[in-house]
């Protein structure tokens, strides 16, 4: 009926996922309110993303589709995020209006090219998944990156080059292999969030202090084997997530951490309760799992904000007694 015309006509969003479109139909582009256009899982071909006669187009996500390896990319005048993941994808070439954030997750990329790059609006990069042991080529030209994720390549060192990048402010090398946090990258004083999950980092070096806009560390499952005292001056730190190391001690200073919510240190080496934890009495989230602690910590009924609090798997014998003050 004429009704439901009008109102499809005036979508704003439109999910076509999972059809057999071998192109994006050119009469979407008649809708003079779409914003997000979704059509994974087609069979999209060619080596061409036309974009550009979409004028209020935010959102685009083609992902797992059949396009050729060489991509040439045509934002339009609103474009804010495009979703290209799951394909073969070496180059990538964009051209007009470029989007803010990028996700081309689980390719093969080598090269991200802007024409012109001078007009680079790249402010979030997704690259996870692409058997990356170095970064491609002519990312280097996106200077507005504020993050960039690489998770789950081969680097085995971060690239000195990203110290170029003078606004990155997350930077993401979980499931690599890197060994070690260079120098360079307590200089970025602008980084709010580190993700080097799932390394082999044996230390944390005491150049961390320099990071005073720290939020965010996520540094599970490397062999860290020591927290350096100079953590304590982080003071915007909020996640402090180390489950998976070595760790047997933590140090005092952590005390100075106001800010700090959510602490995860579970399958360490601890013997006796972190003597600092009990200091910290406006966490919210601790998790001290399958360590070796042989006494319960009866500090924590004077948390008043602690809203998880896992012990399990630990060798603790004694030490409830605060369980019955809790009644």
């Amino acid at each position: 009926s004429g009704g439901i015309e009008v109102n499809l006509f005036l979508s704003r969003e439109i999910y076509l996922d999972k059809n057999k479109f071998t192109s994006i139909p050119p009469e979407l582009t008649a809708f003079p309110k779409l914003k997000k256009l979704v059509i994974r899982e087609n069979v999209l071909q060619g080596n061409t993303v036309r974009l550009n006669h979409f004028k209020r187009l935010e959102v685009f996500d083609a992902g797992q589709n059949r396009l050729q390896k060489n991509v040439k990319l045509f934002g339009g005048p609103s474009l804010k995020k495009v979703v290209l993941d799951g394909m073969n994808i070496e180059e990538l070439q964009m051209k007009r209006k470029q989007p803010i954030e990028l996700d081309l997750s689980q390719n093969h990329l080598q090269a991200l090219k802007s024409v012109p790059w001078r007009r680079s609006r790249l402010e979030v990069l997704v690259l996870h998944s692409n058997d990356l042991s170095q970064l491609p080529r002519g990312i280097k030209k996106h200077r507005r990156l504020r993050k960039l994720v690489l998770g789950n390549n081969h680097f085995e060192a971060i690239p000195p080059d990203l110290r170029t990048f003078k606004k990155l402010e997350s930077l993401m090398f979980y499931k690599n292999a890197l060994t070690s946090i260079p120098a360079f990258v307590w200089e970025m004083k602008q980084l709010t969030e580190i993700d080097v999950h799932h390394n082999k980092i044996t230390a944390i070096d005491s150049g961390i202090g320099q990071l005073v806009l720290l939020s965010e560390l996520y540094a599970a499952n490397n062999c860290i084997r020591e927290v350096p005292e100079t953590m304590g001056r982080l003071e915007n730190l909020r996640y402090f997530y180390l489950e998976n190391n070595e760790l047997e001690a933590l140090p005092q200073s952590l005390n100075q951490l106001k800010r700090l919510e959510r602490v995860s240190l579970l399958g360490n080496r601890f013997i006796v309760f972190p003597a600092v934890l009990n200091e910290m009495v406006w966490l919210q989230e601790l998790d001290i799992s399958e360590n070796d602690i042989e006494q319960f910590p009866e500090s924590f009924i004077q948390w008043p904000y602690l809203r998880l609090l896992l012990f399990h798997e630990n060798a603790c014998k004694e030490g409830m007694a605060c369980m019955q003050a809790l009644k």
